[in-house]
């Protein structure tokens, strides 16, 4: 099984969908794809899914796949309620308590997010090689800083 595969499956059962007949397919994907756009904006990073558009490995390390179904989760449920706004409904409440819904989710995919910008910042604090070019380097000379003493003679 694809990590794709798994991922939606998790996704349909935390939306009470495993018979696949609320939420298309390609809701649930663009979804995903938000999700793990909004994640890899965060961690600095381009993370794939094995299957999902065609990518061949996942990137996404598998401690974050939790987050990545939440966020997902969370953008489906905006999204119908959007949808819902319109539509007749026997249920006047409805849209209002799945944007409560959405809105919790989303607070903690944000909350997610910030995580991972924090183990960002610290990955790029303690890395073994400095995040830029070392002055060095021929093929791209890091930066070199202006000592003002030295300019000014001092």
């Amino acid at each position: 099984m694809s990590d794709y595969a798994d991922l939606i499956t998790r996704l349909r059962a935390g939306l009470i969908d495993t018979e696949e007949t609320l939420w298309h397919t390609a809701e649930l994907d663009e979804a995903m794809r938000q999700a793990l756009a909004d994640m890899g904006l965060a961690a600095g990073a381009v993370y794939t899914v094995t299957g999902l558009d065609g990518a061949l490995t996942t990137s996404l390390p598998g401690q974050h796949f939790a987050t990545l179904v939440r966020g997902a989760a969370a953008y489906s449920l905006l999204w119908r309620t959007i949808e819902r706004l319109e539509a007749f409904n026997t249920r006047p409440n409805l849209p209002a308590e799945v944007l409560a819904a959405a809105a919790a989710l989303l607070a903690r995919f944000e909350t997610a997010l910030n995580h991972l910008a924090a183990l960002r910042v610290t990955e790029l604090q303690t890395a073994v090689d400095s995040p830029y070019p070392a002055v060095t380097d021929a093929a791209q000379a890091g930066w070199t800083l202006r000592d003002d003493l030295s300019a000014n003679g001092g």
